[in-house]
């Protein structure tokens, strides 16, 4: 029995404030030994911000779910807060090889008894379901999903979180905002009574002055004229030292790209290096290889992260993956075969007398072969092209959901 857990290496940053440094590092998994108790990672030269690379043996791991930390000591033999990330070891399914398809899903909502759909076999399925609320009370809810192939294994659960009001409410008795409050990271929130209305633009100068350099968080919600407080919004904001932001240039130290879906500011898929082999450079040029990407139209985005953890806008570019073309004669005929998966409305099939075109559309199908009768018989060569277009952006997505290619920042 063969297993794999992501991740194998993680990838973690630490740091401290700018008048310590950092001196000892360790990782444990849950539960915590104690300070000093945990597995030493060899670090860099003390600094008050350093990169760990290190490895986390699962030979002795069963399948399932792992909580491993990382906590660094100062010079001042303070120990940090442990820093999480998850990691998921499972039985190593070989769906690829045997093209395995799913034959099943289940979905259910909170602790709900799951609702079974037998659906057409396939490498891909989309479920719309209507889900019924009418026994569901007002608040925080969550319906999960999960597929089993037909080999009988079951996937992994997804959850998805969404919120219940009280429809009567809503909908017969327009709501007016009549108060707002907000508040920085964990501080205590100030509050604000607004002139009640539907609509509330907040124009407010939050000071940053007991803030330290780095990331933090804004959070904001209004409530209502009957007393409910709506969904709280976050968003982040970064401090600078001054002298950082009025004189020095930042280096770049680390990239990431994502496939289809954005997972957010160092959730990406890490880039190992650069070109040159090294970050030390404000302007470096990143190559990196994406594997296993089916046919279809996909979206790919990239972006920097500097040397005080600032990241840069995201560069976003699409690619189009087509297949992979067979050609064989059988009699005076010619016969292309190709493997797409789903993704595509229609295949487009060209031909040219000669390598260099020009190439001329001959028929299009929905099918993934096509026999051009009798073509040997009236051209000594022909060469071909097959394209296809698109019905909508890929569903597969880089990084896959879980934690692995998280940067902690």
């Amino acid at each position: 029995m063969r297993y794999f857990i992501i991740p194998l290496v993680l990838l973690t940053f630490l740091s401290v404030a700018h008048s310590q440094n950092i001196v000892q590092a360790e990782w444990f998994i849950a539960p915590d030994p104690g300070m000093g108790n945990g597995n030493p990672i060899t670090a860099s030269t003390p600094n008050d911000s350093v990169g760990l690379n290190f490895a986390v043996p699962v030979d002795t791991l069963s399948p399932g779910t792992y909580q491993v930390f990382v906590r660094s000591r100062s010079n001042n033999g303070t120990w940090g807060v442990p820093q999480l990330v998850k990691i998921f070891k499972i039985d190593m399914i070989p769906s690829v090889a045997n093209n395995l398809n799913i034959d099943q899903v289940e979905h259910w909502t909170d602790s709900d008894p799951p609702t079974l759909d037998d659906v057409t076999d396939s490498s891909q399925v989309n479920i719309s379901e209507s889900i019924s609320t009418t026994s569901l009370y007002p608040g925080r809810h969550h319906t999960y999903i999960r597929c089993r192939d037909n080999s009988g294994r079951w996937g992994v659960v997804e959850r998805r979180p969404f919120f219940m009001v009280n429809l009567l409410a809503a909908t017969l008795q327009p709501k007016s905002i009549t108060a707002v409050e907000y508040w920085t990271d964990s501080n205590p929130p100030t509050f604000e009574d607004v002139t009640d209305t539907a609509q509330v633009n907040i124009n407010e100068l939050i000071s940053t002055l007991s803030l330290e350099a780095g990331r933090h968080h804004i959070y904001f919600r209004g409530r209502d004229d009957s007393g409910r407080w709506g969904v709280v919004e976050r968003r982040p904001i970064f401090i600078l030292n001054p002298p950082t932001a009025s004189s020095q240039l930042g280096r770049i130290v680390s990239a990431e790209f994502f496939v289809n879906v954005d997972p957010g500011e160092g959730n990406g898929v890490a880039i190992p290096l650069p070109v040159d082999g090294v970050w030390d450079e404000g302007e470096e040029t990143v190559q990196t290889i994406i594997t296993g990407v089916p046919i279809g139209l996909h979206l790919v985005g990239i972006r920097t992260r500097d040397e005080v953890g600032r990241w840069s806008a995201t560069i976003a570019d699409t690619l189009l993956v087509g297949p992979i073309l067979t050609i064989h004669t059988l009699g005076n005929n010619v016969i292309l075969d190709w493997l797409s998966g789903t993704g595509a409305d229609a295949f487009h099939i060209y031909r040219s007398s000669t390598t260099t075109g020009p190439f001329a559309q001959i028929d299009s199908t929905t099918a993934q072969s096509y026999t051009d009768y009798g073509i040997i018989t009236t051209d000594s060569k022909s060469f071909y092209q097959v394209t296809f277009s698109p019905n909508t952006l890929s569903t597969f997505r880089l990084p896959n959901g879980n934690s692995a290619n998280k940067m902690t920042q």
